[in-house]
């Protein structure tokens, strides 16, 4: 998904920011592929509107363990980050629609960053089954 996606993300960011994708390899997570995409194209845009200046923003897909996340999220899972990094980079306020679409995918969101400079916006998944290929491809129907 985040392959297929990659050239309408980067028209949306625009010229002025630098956009990167690092598919990797992730576990099925139990979603509508449209939610995903939704989810997705989301996060991106907020990226851009946190980046003033300009920066960089990568999309990351992969593998997470993770632990004591709200909602009772632990074990293997995946994980859906976009990373804004540039100069007077600012946080996101609440991200109440966002956090609904990350919920109806079974997902959990976490930001985390330096005011000033980065920002991560994370989506955690519970695993719902084994390894895929990397770019989310097997969420076709």
């Amino acid at each position: 998904l985040v392959t297929t996606a990659q050239p309408m993300l980067s028209r949306l960011v625009g010229d002025y920011i630098t956009f990167t994708t690092e598919p990797g390899t992730a576990r099925a997570i139990n979603a509508q592929r449209g939610d995903v995409e939704q989810l997705l194209t989301s996060l991106v845009t907020l990226g851009r509107d946190l980046l003033p200046a300009g920066g960089t923003i990568a999309v990351q897909v992969r593998h997470d363990d993770t632990t004591g996340l709200p909602g009772g999220i632990d074990g293997p899972g995946s994980l859906l980050a976009v990373h804004a990094s540039g100069y007077g980079v600012q946080f996101p306020g609440p991200m109440t629609a966002l956090e609904l679409i990350a919920q109806r995918c079974g997902g959990t969101i976490r930001v985390n960053g330096e005011r000033g400079w980065m920002v991560r916006l994370e989506v955690v998944f519970p695993r719902c089954g084994s390894l895929v290929r990397p770019g989310w491809d097997w969420l076709t129907d």
